[in-house]
Parts: C-alpha cells; sequence; structure tokens
C-alpha cells in the first residue's frame, strides 16, 4: 500500500515509513477519523427516566426516519443513557420501550446537519401494547459542544432570494462571515473567476480568517479546490438538504480550518417519488442601470431544471437526481480604465508645469541624457512607433480622464448531480454522490478597444463519495468515506491582434499576452497581463471514524490522508513584460510615449507539477460530569509536509552561505547562496520542497457547555484551541519561472520597440531542451529569483469562544457570543535584495541605479517566502432566531468586530509580491493595522413568511389572498478599509509601496452632494507625496469606504396541481437590490493617478428582477 502511493504521488515529501504504514493501517482497519467525521449527519443522546425519576437502564430505543424508515436502535446504559451518531439529517420518531412501562413515541424532531439535542424520555408504568405519543421539536439550545453555528435548511435553501440561485451566499447569514473582496481569482464581490477559482464559488472571511482559511464540505466528503484552498461548486438549491456555517469552537476532529467550516448535504430519495421542474428568467428590460453607465446591462438569462428523487427498492435502495442549465448572455457597459490624453499622445506635457494640486511642485521632463525637454514637449522624432500602434487601440480618455469599454460577459454553466442511498440491514448504509459542473466563460473582444479585453475561462468541476457507516454494536459506531475531486481549469484570450510583434515590438514570443505597465505615478496598464493556459488540480482522499459511547464518556477518535496534485502549463512572461517607472523623463507616461523602459523581462513560463500530502490523527472525549455539565476535550496530531514539485522546482536562499560564496552542486552557474533538492548543505541534502517536515504539531480542543437551568433552555458555553492551516498547493508556482526552470531573465532599462538592443547574446529564445537541462546552464546576471526559507512554520490560529443561549417561549433563540482568535507564523513575501535609497542623489538618479544600491548585487528582486506575521481578531456577535412555525421564520445578527494584520493577502508567492503584502521591506512590521476584510459592524437577517390568506372573508377573496410566500435577506455593513498609497517611485525600490503623507484632516465635516462626495471621497488637499526615500506617514487601511446596504426580495404564490400524491405550481417574482441603492466602491487610493479620490464603480448590482416558475410533486 505504501509503495502504491508513493508512485501515486512519488514526489511527495517523504513520510517516514513506519508512520505512513500506520496511517493506512489506521485508515482501513482500526478507528480512525478524517475530513468528513460525519458525513453530514447529525448525532442524538438523552436520558430515560422511570416514573420515579430514577435512570432506567436496558430500555430499547429506536430512531426511525419518516421518509425513508432508516432505523437504529440501542440499550440504555446502566447511566439511563443512549446516544445516537452518525444519524442522516431529516424528519425522525423516537420510540423507548421496555416490559412493564407503556412505549413512548416522541415525533416532529427534525436532525439538522451536526445537531446533537438532548431528548430525556420519562417512561409510565402500564402494559407495553399502550404508546405514548408526544409531539414535539428537537430543542433550539445547544446543551453540548463549544461550536458556534448557523444552519439554513431546505425551506429557505430554496424559498429565500439568491442572486443568481449561488448556495454560497448563505454562507454570509453567518454572524462574523463577511465577503473577501479583491482576492486573487476572485473580483471586487468576492466571485470567483472560473479558472484559479470555480464559477459560482465565493471567497469569505469567518472570523477574521483570511480567504483561504476555510474548509469546504460536501455529503462529508472533502469539497476543496487545494489550489487556492477554495470551495468546489456548491450544488443548486433545489438539490441541497441543509446548509451549515461552524464559524468557532470545532472539535479535535476538525483541521485544517482557522476560519470556519462550511458543510452542505444534498438531498436524497425517499419512499416517496419526489422532484420539481423549475425555470428562472432575467431580462435586461427590468433592470436598473449601473449608476455609471450610460447603457443598460443587455442582459439576457436563462436558469432551467430539475430534481427527481424516490425509492428503487422500497425502505433500502433510494436514488436522487438533478441538472441545471445557466445561460447568461450579456454585454457590460461599465469597464472603466485610465488612458494616456490626447495632449500626452501629442507630446504635449506642459501641464505638468503648472499643477492644479497645491501639495504638487511642478514637473519638468527631461530627456535620456539628463536635458530639459523646452515646455515639456517631446518632439514626434522621439516617440516610439511601437506605443503608436497600441494606442490606436486605445480610445482616448473623456472629461473625467477614464476610457469606457464594453465587455461581453457571457456564460454557459450545466450542472448535474446523482446520489444514491442504500441500506444493506440495520447495522450498515452506504451511499455515494457524483455532481459535475462543466462552466463557460469566454470574453471576446468588443472592436478593437483594448480597455475592454478579459480572460475568458473554461473550467470543468468533478467530485465524488462513497461513504459507509456501520453500527458494530449498541455503544460502537464506525463511518468511513473516499472521495476525489477534478478540476481541469483553462484561462483563454480572445487576441485579434495576435502577439506583441504586431505592435512592431521585435520580441520571439511565446505567447499571446500583453503585459505593459505605468508603475510610476499613473499607476495603470497598457496592456492585459493575460494568456492561453491550462490549470489543472485534483485532489483523492479516504478517511474512516468510530464513535464510542459508554457510562459517561463519548469517545470519538481517527485521522484521514489527502493527496493533491496541481499541473500547470502557462507560457508565464513569454511575450515579455514591459515597465515604464519615470526614471528617464521623470514621468512614467512620458517615458513610455518614447519607449523607454524601466524594466522587462521574459520567460519561457510557468510549467510546474505540485505534490502535496495532507495527514492527522484525532482523539476527543465529551465527558458528561454531571446530567446539566459537559466537558470536550480533544487533542489533533496534524503534521506538516511541504509542497513539493515533479521536477524539483524548489528553492531556498540561505544568506550566509551566499555571505562565505557557496553555490549549487546541482546548477553549477547559480548564483551564490541558492540550493535546490539534492543539493547538499552543512552536510545534510537538502530534501523535496527545499523545507523540511514538521512531524510534532499537535492541536489541543477544549471546550464546555452548561445546561444553566437544567431544562435545556439556557445554556452556556465556551471553548478554545490551536488550529493550522493548510497550504495551497498553489503557493510556491513563482519559483518555476526563474533559472533554471521558467528562464525569466529581467533586465533594467532598454527600448520598447526593440528590448534585447545592446544585449542581443541574452535573447535565448525560444529554449532548447539541451539547453533548459543542462546543470551547466548560464544563469541571467543579476538573477530576478523567488526563494523561501529553510524552515517554513505551519501557520498557528489559537481561537477561543463564549456564548449564551436562551429559548424563548417555542420557538425563539437568543445568542450572545465573544469571539477571538490570533494567528501566528503567517506566511508573507519580502524582496530580501530592496535597494537602499541615496539621499545624496535624486528620485531620477535612485530609479537609474537601483540595481547598484542592491545588498546582493548577483541578484535583482529577491523575494523570500516567510512566515512571521501576525493576525488577530475580536468579535461581538448577537443573534435572534424563530424556528419556522405557523408559517413563519426570522434569523437576524449583528456583528461588531475588529480584524488586524500586516498584510490580507494568503496566496501564492508571486500574487503576495505582487500584491505587496509587505509594503516596506526594510520594517514589515511597520504596515500593522485593520485587515482587508474588516467590517467593524455588520447586520444581516433574512424572513420567510407563509403570508395569511383572507379566509372567511368570502370566497373570492380568499382565493386571490392564499398560497403567498414572501422572503427577504437585508445586508448592512460598513465600509472596507483602504491605505492611501504613493508612487512606488517614491522609495526607488522596485514592488515596495509607499504610502502618501498626511498633512492634514482626511475626512470631511460638512454635509456635501453626492455629486461632490464621488469626486472627492476624502480630503485629497490634505495628501502629499512623501519625501524621496520615504515610506510615508498615512496607516494602513486607516481609511474606510461607503457603507454597504442591500434588501433582497421574493414573492411566491403556490397553487395545487391535481397529481397523484399532490403537487405545486409555483409562480415567483424576485427583486435584488429591492431599492436600487447604489453601493459605491473604494475611490481610487493612489496619489498623482487619475482617480485618486474618486469613486468610478459599484460593489454588487442595480436592481434586478427576475421571475421563475416551479413544479413541484
Amino acid at each position: 500500500m505504501v509503495g502504491f502511493l508513493r508512485r501515486w504521488m512519488p514526489h511527495t515529501a517523504a513520510m517516514p515509513a513506519t508512520i505512513a504504514l500506520l496511517m493506512v493501517l489506521a485508515l482501513v482497519g482500526v478507528p480512525t477519523f478524517g475530513f468528513a467525521q460525519t458525513g453530514g449527519t447529525a448525532g442524538v443522546y438523552g436520558t430515560v427516566h422511570d416514573p420515579g425519576g430514577a435512570v432506567a437502564p436496558n430500555v430499547q430505543v429506536t430512531l426511525i426516519n419518516a421518509d425513508t424508515e432508516w432505523t437504529q436502535t440501542t440499550l440504555t446504559e446502566g447511566s439511563g443513557q443512549f446516544v445516537f451518531r452518525f444519524v442522516p439529517v431529516g424528519r425522525y420518531e423516537l420510540i423507548a420501550e421496555k416490559e412493564g412501562f407503556q412505549q413512548y413515541q416522541q415525533s416532529g424532531i427534525v436532525l439538522q446537519v451536526n445537531d446533537n439535542p438532548r431528548l430525556d424520555v420519562g417512561l409510565i408504568v402500564g402494559d407495553v401494547t399502550t404508546t405514548v405519543s408526544v409531539a414535539a421539536s428537537a430543542p433550539l439550545v445547544q446543551t453540548r459542544g463549544a461550536d458556534i453555528k448557523s444552519v439554513v435548511d431546505s425551506r429557505r435553501i430554496v424559498d429565500l432570494p439568491l442572486n443568481g440561485r449561488n448556495l454560497a451566499d448563505l454562507a454570509l447569514l453567518s454572524p462574523g462571515t463577511v465577503p473577501a473582496n479583491d482576492t486573487t481569482g476572485a473580483d471586487k464581490n468576492g466571485n470567483g473567476d472560473g479558472v484559479k477559482i470555480p464559477l459560482g464559488s465565493r471567497q469569505f472571511s469567518i472570523n477574521g480568517a483570511r480567504n483561504n482559511e476555510t474548509r469546504y464540505t460536501l455529503d462529508g466528503a472533502d469539497n476543496n479546490d487545494t489550489m487556492y484552498n477554495a470551495g468546489m461548486p456548491f450544488p443548486f438549491p433545489n438539490a441541497v438538504q441543509e446548509f451549515t456555517v461552524v464559524t468557532s469552537g470545532k472539535g479535535a476532529d476538525v483541521g485544517s480550518s482557522p476560519g470556519g467550516s462550511i458543510n452542505i448535504v444534498t438531498r436524497s430519495g425517499t419512499n416517496q417519488v419526489h422532484g420539481d421542474a423549475f425555470w428562472f428568467v432575467r431580462n435586461s428590460a427590468f433592470n436598473a442601470n449601473n449608476f455609471f453607465s450610460e447603457t443598460g446591462d443587455q442582459l439576457r438569462r436563462n436558469q432551467g431544471g430539475f430534481t427527481l428523487g424516490g425509492p428503487i427498492i422500497e425502505n433500502r435502495l433510494f436514488l436522487f437526481g438533478g441538472w441545471q442549465r445557466t445561460w447568461v448572455r450579456q454585454t457590460i457597459d461599465s469597464n472603466f480604465e485610465e488612458a494616456m490624453s490626447a495632449a500626452y499622445r501629442q507630446g504635449d506635457f506642459s501641464d505638468l508645469l503648472h499643477p492644479t494640486d497645491s501639495n504638487q511642485a511642478p514637473l519638468q521632463l527631461v530627456d535620456p541624457s539628463g536635458q530639459p525637454y523646452p515646455n515639456n514637449q517631446i518632439p514626434s522624432s522621439e516617440w516610439s512607433p511601437a506605443i503608436q500602434s497600441l494606442l490606436a487601440y486605445w480610445p482616448e480618455p473623456d472629461e473625467s480622464g477614464l476610457v469606457r469599454a464594453p465587455i461581453t460577459a457571457n456564460t454557459d454553466i450545466t450542472q448535474y448531480i446523482l446520489r444514491g442511498d442504500y441500506t444493506v440491514n440495520p447495522s450498515h448504509t452506504v451511499y455515494g454522490r457524483y455532481l459535475g459542473q462543466p462552466a463557460e466563460s469566454p470574453r471576446p473582444l468588443i472592436g478593437d478597444n483594448l480597455a475592454g479585453s478579459e480572460n475568458g475561462s473554461k473550467l470543468t468541476t468533478h467530485s465524488g463519495t462513497l461513504a459507509w457507516t456501520a453500527t458494530v454494536s449498541s455503544g460502537l459506531v464506525s463511518y468511513a468515506n473516499v472521495f476525489v475531486n477534478y478540476a481541469p481549469a483553462a484561462r483563454t484570450l480572445d487576441s485579434p491582434w495576435g502577439d506583441i510583434t504586431a505592435f512592431g515590438v521585435e520580441i520571439n514570443p511565446l505567447a499571446n499576452e500583453l503585459d505593459i505597465a505605468l508603475d510610476g505615478t499613473s499607476d495603470f496598464d497598457l496592456g492585459s497581463a493575460s494568456r492561453n493556459a491550462d490549470f489543472r488540480r485534483a485532489s483523492f482522499g479516504f478517511a474512516n471514524s468510530w464513535h464510542w459511547a459508554r457510562g459517561r464518556h463519548n469517545v470519538s477518535f481517527g485521522g484521514e490522508i489527502r493527496w493533491s496534485r496541481y499541473n500547470e502549463y502557462n507560457p508565464y512572461h513569454g511575450s515579455g513584460v514591459f515597465g515604464f517607472d519615470g526614471r528617464c523623463t521623470g514621468f512614467d507616461q512620458a517615458d513610455a510615449l518614447i519607449g523607454c523602459l524601466s524594466e522587462f523581462t521574459q520567460g519561457k513560463g510557468e510549467f510546474e507539477f505540485r505534490r502535496h500530502h495532507y495527514q492527522a490523527l484525532f482523539v476527543g472525549d465529551s465527558i458528561r460530569l454531571t446530567d446539566r455539565l459537559t466537558l470536550d476535550a480533544g487533542l489533533r496530531w496534524e503534521p506538516y509536509t511541504p509542497i513539493t514539485d515533479v521536477g524539483d522546482r524548489t528553492l531556498l536562499f540561505l544568506p550566509e552561505k551566499y555571505a562565505a560564496g557557496e553555490r549549487s552542486q546541482v546548477w553549477l552557474q547559480s548564483p551564490p547562496g541558492l540550493f535546490y533538492p539534492g543539493d547538499t548543505v552543512d552536510g545534510r541534502t537538502v530534501p523535496d520542497g527545499a523545507s523540511d517536515a514538521s512531524w510534532n504539531l499537535f492541536a489541543p480542543r477544549l471546550g464546555f457547555a452548561w445546561d444553566a437551568l437544567g431544562d435545556g433552555r439556557l445554556s452556556v458555553r465556551g471553548g478554545g484551541g490551536i488550529y493550522y492551516s493548510l497550504p495551497e498547493v498553489y503557493l510556491l508556482n513563482a519559483l518555476s519561472d526563474q533559472a533554471p526552470f521558467g528562464y525569466d531573465q529581467t533586465f533594467q532599462g532598454g527600448v520598447f520597440d526593440d528590448p534585447y538592443r545592446g544585449r542581443e547574446s541574452a535573447n535565448v529564445f525560444p529554449l532548447s531542451e539541451s539547453f533548459a537541462n543542462d546543470p551547466n546552464l548560464p544563469f541571467p546576471s543579476p538573477l530576478f529569483a523567488y526563494a523561501q526559507e529553510p524552515t517554513f512554520k505551519q501557520a498557528t490560529t489559537y481561537a477561543w469562544n463564549l456564548s449564551i443561549q436562551r429559548q424563548l417561549l417555542q420557538n425563539w433563540l437568543v445568542q450572545i457570543s465573544y469571539v477571538g482568535n490570533k494567528s501566528t507564523h503567517l506566511p508573507y513575501v519580502t524582496d530580501l535584495n530592496a535597494p537602499i535609497y541615496d539621499f545624496s542623489s535624486s528620485e531620477r538618479e535612485n530609479l537609474q541605479t537601483m540595481q547598484e544600491r542592491r545588498p546582493f548585487p548577483e541578484y535583482e528582486k529577491l523575494y523570500i517566502l516567510s512566515t512571521g506575521q501576525n493576525a488577530n481578531y475580536n468579535g461581538l456577535q448577537l443573534h435572534l432566531q424563530r424556528r419556522f412555525d405557523q408559517g413563519f421564520s426570522l434569523t437576524a445578527s449583528y456583528t461588531f468586530s475588529k480584524a488586524l494584520d500586516y498584510s490580507s493577502t494568503n496566496d501564492s508567492v508571486e500574487e503576495m509580491a505582487d500584491g505587496n503584502s509587505v509594503p516596506n521591506p526594510f520594517d514589515p512590521r511597520y504596515f500593522y493595522g485593520p485587515s482587508d476584510f474588516d467590517r467593524r459592524h455588520v447586520f444581516v437577517s433574512s424572513l420567510l413568511w407563509n403570508l395569511p390568506s383572507a379566509a372567511g372573508r368570502g370566497t373570492l377573496l380568499h382565493a386571490l389572498t392564499r398560497g403567498w410566500t414572501a422572503s427577504t435577506v437585508v445586508t448592512i455593513h460598513g465600509g472596507r478599509p483602504f491605505t492611501v498609497t504613493a508612487s512606488s517611485t517614491q522609495a526607488a525600490c522596485n514592488d515596495c509601496q509607499p504610502h502618501a503623507d498626511q498633512i492634514g484632516p482626511l475626512t470631511f465635516d460638512d454635509d456635501r452632494s453626492k455629486s461632490e462626495w464621488l469626486e472627492e471621497y476624502f480630503n485629497t488637499a490634505n495628501v502629499t507625496a512623501g519625501a524621496p526615500g520615504t515610506f510615508g506617514n498615512i496607516g494602513r487601511n486607516s481609511l474606510y469606504g461607503p457603507g454597504y446596504a442591500n434588501v433582497d426580495l421574493a414573492l411566491s404564490r403556490t397553487f395545487g396541481l391535481p397529481l397523484q400524491g399532490g403537487g405545486t405550481l409555483e409562480l415567483r417574482a424576485e427583486a435584488f437590490n429591492l431599492l436600487n441603492h447604489p453601493n459605491f466602491d473604494n475611490p481610487g487610493n493612489q496619489y498623482g493617478s487619475g482617480t485618486f479620490g474618486r469613486i468610478t464603480s459599484t460593489l454588487g448590482e442595480s436592481r434586478i428582477l427576475q421571475f421563475a416558475v416551479r413544479i413541484g410533486f
């Protein structure tokens, strides 16, 4: 078995053979546990008493599913206690019987995901053939466990208004959960891009955790896309039974999720044939225009599908399946880009001599030799012909300085699901489920406007699981599953111009990308960093968990193993990356006009084959200290194993070896200090992954639950524990870019039209295989490198919570919670080779001498992956819930919280570097402040109401008013924080991100009109660039953008249909952003840019109307 595992993942970091064998034997032959400890199930416990109040042993207790007749039976112990584990969610009946007592029967029990209600039984003396019936719902108050969770049942899943019918939005109903905006692979609303994160997936921050620290399970099986640790696609609502978010207090059975866990259970077949068919329609004729758009969204959206479930063998074998198709045809006129003005295109930069900003000094442009341009006029003889060709694809900006570009946003998504449940015998049940989703979103360019150029996507996801539950005895239950997830993705780009040579650039292109950036004051692009590429990832794992109940102890123990693989075929940097920062003339747009580069990079691409495995063991015990007090204690062993690559595309940098002049023995021409797998350093061989595994990581968990009054209506619960983050498989992707792998070469200066002019011998593209595989391969000098520290520490979160729950009347629940956590060893990337500013020279001279000022002259940028940042979160969370009864249910929550960190980025090495995870490489601690996803105040509520009819007020009035249902979701939260930044040229250190200087109050005291507010959101007159060589005095994320408020409403009417067994026809209308309230995005935040201080876009959408018809049976 160990040999098989090593063949399947041959370059996984070495696991000691004895540990590997023990893990495998544990998973297949002894009690173990993993990602899916409950399989999306619930539990029930209680105590049986006789009429005198004494405990009653040896009572037969039976739990029966009302829809499938699934049955589980146990005997009470000497303490009178009974326990059921791994119970499928659904409606149940509880029966207790013993000779000499009347049979006890309780109906109306509804079990939801991870529920563990206490159902005590009181026996009455009498004939066992006599039945005492009790109709009662399960208690609302949790009297066991310290977990804080929210559950959405199937009724609310189907009836609540969900924009796009995206189930992921339900997570935002949970206290402490906010969207993670503008993360890698997701847009400003947190939606997946369809390549790095699947369409339909959303990014969240739960209790201050980073967006990829949430665990997703579907039917108890792992449902994570391990490329970014995002969720795989969620099933469509009609196929889902329940949706649960656990935000805090997870036990030792749950790992790799410092933020939270999102658990989904799909519907299953029952003894009654059931299903539905539906069709949802949107059209631009019913929608409001975007606040900043001159035209409508030209939307046509159709979404149709069906579900069907029923018995194959009554009471034993059930099937359920479903299909949904989504068609979207849309053109959006809302892409706003900055562009070079008409005057600048003609070489007229005279306005820079007379700035309108009193804080900005006049700027005299100079030619590359240092001679001033008279009146800042650049003669046409110096213009770059290639730039002129490129600008022909960029319309001139409007009076606001922006270019508006229409974007085609067509999408086709198909989703299909099949699930089977089989009761082998009363002691053994099996189920299997498959979910597939092909999705494609092409982005053809409209006309020849490059501002409308966007990536297209194609991603097909496959998710499957097979699970088995066995009741070994009345006190011992086992659950096992195996899962497979596979997601091949492709990024597409419609480029009618072909490649960059079409504009006159002399280069050997390897891709169709355009990557041309103005990195100085202007901070905008003249081309999109896009290219056709493939990203394929897969994961496979299995788990087996056992639960043992004896006396006052409920013991769980187990383990899991998961293997992940990621293959990328990406001609990254294949057509060059071109930068202009103002070092030639003093202004980046003038540099671009004459084609004077600050930096040029070309490489053969990212081709990597990453592998990773994860394993864990745990043990936990829920100890009933008294009938009212339970203590939960557990320990999880969760070792870290490094991410490896089939081609050993990993490396580390050792400064002390650089100082000693020591080099790699694997790649002989690499600069000193770099070492690769197979190298020997201080007598030790550099391992696969270039870092050591950590086998001594243990995560204790402790919690308590106190039934304060003893009646199950008031509880006090709390707990704490340690949680480790699981690194995304994409983490080390950038290490494959550089020599000797992707062979990125970076040069300072040069001519845009012919970037290899004067360095022709460096143009080695396309690379031959013999050249690329030669141990004596010459390395570019200086080398632009990514590397990692030799000791990679696992990100660790210490979390705690305290909550009070109180049930009011029969159906109301109030909860108040305090949730806190502190994270350490968070990954970040910093440039170890940032140039040290020379205060005796000018800013322009510093830009021109950047390489000479670097501490390690053999290197250019030297980005190092480290694990030394911290974060913390503290939140007060209030929650109100009314269980559905008499046609009405309600949830409402308010969160007051604060999340702080040094950086909120937790993506790949390159994206952390590009995202400036440490804007000041000389002092990473300087930028401690509110997290990017900090939302100080959040209120969210949902309501479902079967409107009362006018019964008894006339036949006609009754007919008109019956069958109506209204549902709403209301969301209100504070704005997102942002930082006022300055040009990177201020610090003259490449990808640094200095902040601007504040010279007065940034907020306005007076009431202003909306137009004034949009034009100047904060007081830009009190902002200026920092002194050269400094990083500014404005704190990170010290300002907050506009708040967010949204109301969604659904109104439906249901009619009966004359179908056998009953049927319904539902007509439905939905309004998203019912009030058409524009929720504005943050303003432009870079000092000196054309949008500085201005708001030019919105979050979310303007009002959208949707209509639907649904037939159910």
